[in-house]
This record gives structure tokens, C-alpha cells and sequence, in this order.
């Protein structure tokens, strides 16, 4: 399952749905979706299924739109293919050029323009903090936002990541508290390497061996390799 569930399926999944659905168009692509899922619902299905699906309700109406030389090479090729469709988007580079303003001083915290931020922009905002931040800004950022306590379990992940790493104290009764109730593997896999890494293995290993009975067995296997 852990092999799986990768960036293959996520993110490579995605780009190839996305190229499908540009080279058919929405309208033809939409149709295809509605039926695909009601044509396999309750059913498990291979890859040569789905493939076959594709070709008898999508690929062979439409023969201009792609070849069967790229759709495969989206299924069984490594990387990806030359007919990735490149997202474009400058929103990054924005929250980007807010943040520099204020690492540099220029600006408070509180004055960042996040209110309009998604969650994908906080996300760039948290990840690309430099190594460098100093413990005031830390407390800054936090005393603005509240991030050690986020609601929400992506931005409360990326900025304890960051605390980790930076040995932001305040954060850590949080992240335990977070460790405690949340066993999604995308989270607690990095964030007891994240504090292995840093140190702190005395603190992960507490807060593991409290939180490991409610923990899927898959997570505990690799927890306990991690930790070990």
C-alpha cells in the first residue's frame, strides 16, 4: 500500500487526467467521467479496463485528440511524458514577493495579504520559509496567525514541519496533540522522521508510544522502522 499510494497515483494521476481532459475537451471528457463511474460502480477494475473504457467510449470518437502512443506512454512509462500540461500560474510568485517584503523587514507579519490566500498559497508561504528564521519570527507569524494551532490539517503539518526544524518550542504541545489524533500516513510518516532527524527522538518516541495503539497497522510497521 505505501508503494501504491505515491506520487505516481497523486500527482501523476492527476497531470494525465488533465491531459485528457484538454485533449478532448471538458463537454466530451465530462460525459466520459459521468459514465466511467457509473459503468464501474462497486467493481474493482485493472488498468487494461480502464484503457479499454477509454478507447471504446472516448479515445476511438475522437482519433484526432490523441494518440495511442501517448496514452500509453502516461500508463506504463517512467516520469513524465512530453505531453504534460504544464499548470501556469503567478499566485506563487506573489505570496512569494509578500513574503520577501517581510523576511526583509519591510513589513509586519499581520500585514502579509493573506486573507485571500487558499490553502495551497499558505502552503507555499510555510514550505518556502528560509532555514534561517530566527525564533522572532517565528513568534511573529504565529502571534499573526495562529498556525501552531491551524485548523487545518495541511497548513498545521507544513508549519510544525517548520518548527520542527527550527526548533520553534511553542509549537511542540501542539504537535503532539496533533500526532495524538491524527494517523494519516502523509503527516505522521515525515513528521516522526522530521524529529528523528532534528534530535528530538526522546519526544517522538514518547508521543509514539502514547498514539500507536490508535495508529493502522501499516503506520505502525513503518513508524516503528523509522524509530528505531
Amino acid at each position: 500500500p505505501d508503494d501504491a499510494f505515491s506520487q505516481v497515483a497523486y500527482v501523476k494521476g492527476a497531470f494525465f487526467l488533465h491531459f485528457l481532459e484538454q485533449r478532448y475537451g471538458r463537454k466530451a471528457f465530462d460525459a466520459f467521467l459521468r459514465d466511467y463511474f457509473g459503468h464501474f460502480a462497486f467493481r474493482s477494475i485493472v488498468t487494461e479496463d480502464f484503457l479499454a473504457y477509454l478507447d471504446e467510449k472516448l479515445a476511438s470518437k475522437h482519433p484526432e485528440a490523441a494518440t495511442k502512443a501517448e496514452i500509453d506512454e502516461w500508463v506504463y512509462g517512467e516520469g513524465l511524458p512530453a505531453t504534460l500540461v504544464v499548470p501556469v500560474s503567478d499566485a506563487f510568485e506573489r505570496v512569494s514577493a509578500e513574503q520577501a517584503r517581510w523576511l526583509a523587514g519591510e513589513i509586519e507579519a499581520g500585514a502579509l495579504p493573506s486573507a485571500a490566500w487558499s490553502t495551497h498559497e499558505w502552503l507555499h508561504s510555510i514550505e518556502t520559509l528560509p532555514a534561517s528564521l530566527t525564533q522572532t519570527q517565528f513568534a511573529a507569524l504565529d502571534a499573526a496567525f495562529d498556525l501552531t494551532h491551524a485548523q487545518n490539517a495541511e497548513i498545521a503539518f507544513a508549519w510544525y514541519m517548520q518548527a520542527i526544524r527550527g526548533g520553534y518550542e511553542p509549537a511542540m504541545p501542539a504537535l503532539e496533540a496533533f500526532l495524538m489524533r491524527v494517523g494519516r500516513g502523509k503527516f505522521i510518516y515525515r513528521l516522526y522522521g522530521a524529529l528523528k532527524d532534528n534530535g528530538r527522538l526522546a519526544f517522538a518516541g514518547r508521543v509514539y508510544a502514547a498514539a500507536r495503539p490508535g495508529y493502522h497497522p501499516i503506520a505502525q510497521r513503518r513508524i516503528d522502522e523509522t524509530l528505531r
